[in-house]
């Protein structure tokens, strides 16, 4: 039989629980080299939250109109005309070409002037035929003989018209069936006669065309198109040139030239005044002042506006309305306001109204009376001042008698029905 060996004793696992405080410590730690605190980026630190500044309060500009109003023009009622904006222009080319004729054949002009000087292909319709006479005391450039040569046709009831590289001497009747394509703008004129659409910015075209018809040669303007606001122009480039600066010095916007003042009202009302001031400055339709001068009522601001375009005639207006801004206190009414507190309000007026003989509302209810009190009617005659007749019959008046004399409807004893001797009115009580 062998003996058993004692038991050693365990020891502690001490290698095991180093490397498990290794794992832990590791762990813990960002990754970097060992025995080091790796240092944290600067996007993952804890950023201080900014103060908010402090806010200005908003203050509102009051709305209501208490003082005129004043704003002025901002821009030109008319456009600028000329290429050059006010600057000099190119030096004048030197001519080189005498033109010298008289009464020539329109054809041998064209020849002279396309053919053998500009060296251009022509054609030329039988149709046109004319007689020229042309003396030029000044030698002309090249730029100035094709308008030159357009002018004598345009005499001759003729039109050049520019078709690629050749050029097409045309009746001027047909002129706008022959021209070349239509073109937008005014830009790149060529020579020749041609049709152009040009866009209309800030006036109706139909008023434009008004303004500008009488001054442009005749038949230049084709057509207005109201729908588009725009204008289908037909001419030579000198021509279409001309209606361009034309169009320019009324196409502007109409407002920015305008004066404008608001004047508060503040004993009449707007309409009023501005209905006075139209006849005192004759601004209506047939008046000296028509179309300088425009008056609008502002009623809910109780104001006149006036709109020119000579800002010293605001100063008239201004005056004007000083002057006439008051009323007559002797045709104002004498207003005042009672507030009932123990009567129905429209009871109390149809009584009053019986009283001083203007009648009562018909199909009027009962009047009420204070709460606790009983009411009678009232009836028969009565009289101002008597002795022993009553104007009425009840144990009550109609403003709340309690119940115990036997007077008037509005208080008294044995006498009249607005004053007797033993008892008192407006609803007395035993």
């Amino acid at each position: 039989m062998t003996k058993n060996k004692p038991l050693q004793p365990l020891r502690p696992r001490t290698t095991a629980v180093a490397v498990r405080a290794a794992i832990g410590r590791g762990g813990c730690q960002l990754a970097g080299e060992p025995g080091k605190t790796p240092v944290m980026p600067e996007m993952m630190k804890q950023q201080p939250v900014p103060k908010e500044t402090a806010k200005e309060p908003v203050v509102q500009e009051g709305r209501n109109l208490t003082e005129k109003e004043y704003f002025p023009p901002s821009g030109p009622l008319l456009g600028s005309v000329g290429k050059s904006g006010g600057t000099a222009g190119p030096a004048a080319k030197e001519g080189k070409y005498t033109l010298n004729f008289d009464d020539a054949d329109l054809a041998e002009v064209a020849k002279v002037i396309l053919g053998d000087t500009l060296k251009l292909n022509y054609v030329i319709n039988p149709k046109v035929t004319g007689k020229v006479s042309l003396q030029t005391a000044k030698p002309l450039t090249d730029d100035e003989m094709i308008p030159t040569l357009e002018m004598l046709l345009h005499m001759n009831g003729a039109v050049l018209i520019k078709s690629g590289s050749l050029y097409k001497i045309e009746p001027e009747a047909t002129a706008t069936i022959d021209a070349p394509g239509i073109r937008s703008g005014l830009g790149n004129l060529e020579p020749g006669y041609q049709l152009r659409v040009v866009p209309v910015r800030y006036v109706n075209v139909a008023e434009l065309q008004k303004a500008i018809e009488p001054l442009m040669p005749p038949k230049s303007v084709v057509r207005a198109d109201e729908a588009r606001n725009m204008l289908l122009l037909a001419g030579t480039a000198e021509e279409l040139e001309s209606i361009m600066e034309t169009i320019k010095l009324f196409d502007v916007d109409y407002m920015r030239g305008m004066s404008v003042a608001i004047y508060p009202v503040k004993n009449v009302d707007a309409p009023t005044i501005a209905e006075e001031l139209d006849k005192l400055l004759g601004t209506g339709s047939k008046g000296p002042l028509a179309g300088m001068i425009r008056l609008l009522p502002i009623e809910r601001l109780n104001a006149v506006m006036a709109v020119t375009p000579q800002a010293g005639y605001l100063e008239d207006v201004e005056t004007w309305i000083e002057r006439l801004d008051r009323y007559n206190t002797n045709r104002s009414s004498n207003l005042h306001v009672y507030r009932v507190q123990n009567v129905d309000a429209a009871d109390l007026a149809n009584t009053i109204g019986q009283i001083f003989g203007q009648g009562g509302r018909s199909g009027s209810r009962g009047g009420s009376v204070a709460p606790g009190m009983s009411g009678s009617s009232v009836s028969g005659s009565a009289s101002f001042g008597g002795d022993s007749n009553n104007a009425s019959s009840g144990t009550s008046s109609d403003f709340g008698d309690d119940g115990g004399s036997s007077g008037s409807s509005f208080g008294g004893g044995s006498g009249s029905s607005f004053g007797g001797s033993s008892s008192s009115g407006m609803g007395s009580s035993t």
